[in-house]
């Protein structure tokens, strides 16, 4: 190639590049509401607080059924199809089981005690758990069968204090936020320790209670809970940016406009307790804002893109229906079902044909978007 053409094949390249950067950035409109499941309770497609979603390629859904320690596991139109797990106190070990169902080891393989947080390896097929309460992660087969754990409580390389949130990148490292460590820690195909980052604090690459991690491509971002923002990291956990603060929108305390003055106090960008993340096959990145009970897009810049939800309390059982601050979806009529609306949402997964799934916790259902 002559150099002439070269230097047009790279000037092409560079203005697509800018292309690409400039669409990324554009403003969005809302998701559009699709559909919703659950309800309290402890039966098949019913819920205890769930905290995390995830989705397969095949587009079935599994969520993280938290207070009810188990996985259940979706079709694509909601369906229940199977679930596994039961609850097991490592601690105790109350009612933990040996695999064999037997015997005096009380190992507890494929049981568990709070799951806050779950995440699918889509080359492997594995499904990581965080057992977040036993301190460990197991990782399972789509259809539950256990495979192996690694884990344990403590600060050393390797132990946990309170792990939640997963991600898993495409050599299959897996990230898990180490929330009472204030750390993210990064583990083989194996479980093998591999590298940490992070500890207590305010400041660049510093965590206050890391919540959720997503990783696209180079890019790893983290819900640093109790800072109220999101941070980014390359692979390797050097700093490269964080985004948001502190905004409460049920009294403006803390908001501001996206020009950062003016009277709305609006919040874009803000956050008030992050807790699930997720990203898009375009890199975009979708946060849960758990305590103004809505969700949130950035570019992978962190440019705000767009939001929905609000608050509304659904309680379903014993042939009961209490809701507060609820609507319909046109927001009129008797029916206020609050879809579309949130109750302290906190996991979020974004399937490869562009649907959201929202782990509407204190709501005991999953709600269903599509951009």
């Amino acid at each position: 190639m002559s150099r002439g053409r070269f230097v047009l094949a790279f000037f092409l390249l560079v203005m697509l590049g800018v292309a690409l950067v400039t669409q990324s950035a554009q403003p969005l409109s809302a998701p559009l509401y699709l559909k919703k499941w659950g309800e309290l309770g402890g039966g098949p497609g019913q819920f205890s607080g769930p905290e995390g979603v995830a989705t397969a390629v095949d587009g079935r859904v599994y969520v993280a059924d938290t207070y009810n320690h188990r996985v259940q596991v979706f079709d694509v139109n909601g369906r229940f199809l199977f679930s596994w797990g039961s609850l097991c106190s490592l601690e105790t070990p109350k009612d933990c089981d040996d695999p064999d169902g037997s015997g005096p080891l009380q190992v507890g393989d494929g049981q568990f005690k709070t799951i806050e947080g779950i995440a699918i390896d889509p080359v492997t097929d594995r499904v990581y758990i965080a057992d977040s309460e036993n301190q460990r992660v197991q990782v399972f087969t789509l259809e539950g069968k256990f495979l192996f754990k690694w884990g344990r409580f403590g600060s050393v390389d390797g132990q946990f204090y309170l792990p939640v949130g997963l991600a898993v990148d495409s050599l299959g490292y897996v990230y898990v936020a180490d929330v009472l460590n204030h750390r993210v820690q990064v583990f083989d195909t194996a479980g093998t320790y591999v590298r940490q980052w992070g500890h207590e604090g305010t400041g660049p690459g510093e965590f206050k209670y890391p919540a959720g991690v997503a990783v696209h491509g180079l890019d790893v971002y983290v819900t640093d809970n109790g800072n109220h923002r999101v941070e980014h990291f390359d692979r390797t956990g050097d700093f490269l940016g964080a985004w948001g603060s502190e905004c409460n929108i049920s009294t403006k305390e803390g908001c501001v406009d996206p020009d950062g003055a003016g009277p709305l106090e609006i919040g874009d960008g803000q956050f008030r307790l992050p807790f699930g993340i997720a990203t898009d096959l375009d890199g975009k990145i979708y946060v849960m804002d758990q305590a103004n009970n809505r969700a949130e897009i950035l570019s992978p810049e962190g440019k705000f893109l767009t939001k929905w939800g609000t608050k509304c309390s659904v309680v379903a059982g014993a042939n009961t229906i209490d809701q507060v601050d609820c609507k319909d979806l046109d927001n009129n009529g008797p029916l206020d079902l609050g879809d579309g609306q949130f109750n302290s949402p906190k996991g979020i997964s974004v399937s490869v044909d562009g649907k959201i799934y929202v782990a509407d916790s204190d709501n005991h259902r999953i709600e269903v978007f599509k951009r």
